[in-house]
């Protein structure tokens, strides 16, 4: 697994980690955009189909539009009218997603773009942040992320697919449908 991969993987379980809280779970689902079909399946996948869907090799999560638009503006140290509102887990799962792409958008800023769905400007924008600023924009201003197709439970029965095909071929069923998840957001 390339470094790309890991960081990918990573951010992966940590969703699937925070949905399966059993008390919070559905309630992150849902703040994340989730239809409420999407987030059965998700809480009913087992361990093999979490497995498949954290090493499809796409986020499970991708950016809002006020990210891009909070990049593309002058200044990003102004706090957001609800950032503070929102569950620890998700502000650290915005700090983790924002580090896991600034991270790709050095290595690879076309990739970065197809994974997060920045604009170009953003892109270049996230590659100059500093560390200290990227976690303040993490931190200030609300809700950045969201769930990648949200409301396409048959991509999600496919990212889940382990449960159903195990091994090999569920991999590739899974990684097939997270790279065609890139055209239809």
């Amino acid at each position: 697994m390339d470094a790309i991969e890991e960081d990918v993987a990573y951010l992966n379980s940590e969703v699937l980690l925070i949905a399966s809280d059993p008390e919070h779970g559905e309630r992150i689902l849902r703040l994340l955009g989730a239809h409420p079909n999407v987030v059965g399946r998700i809480a009913s996948a087992g361990s093999k189909a979490v497995g498949t869907a954290i090493r499809c090799g796409v986020p499970l999560v991708t950016f809002t539009r006020k990210l891009d638009e909070l990049l593309s503006a002058p200044s990003t140290d102004v706090h957001g009218p609800h950032a503070h509102d929102l569950p620890g887990s998700i502000r650290d799962l915005t700090r983790i997603a924002l580090h896991v792409a600034h991270r790709l958008a050095l290595i690879d800023r076309t990739v970065a773009q197809l994974h997060f769905g920045f604009t170009p400007r953003a892109c270049e924008a996230l590659m100059n942040l500093s560390v200290s600023r990227l976690l303040r924009l993490g931190d200030r201003h609300g809700l950045l992320l969201r769930l990648r197709t949200p409301d396409k439970v048959q991509v999600w029965e496919r990212l889940l697919i382990g449960d159903r095909c195990t091994g090999p071929r569920g991999f590739r069923i899974s990684q097939q449908a997270a790279l065609l998840s890139l055209g239809n957001e």
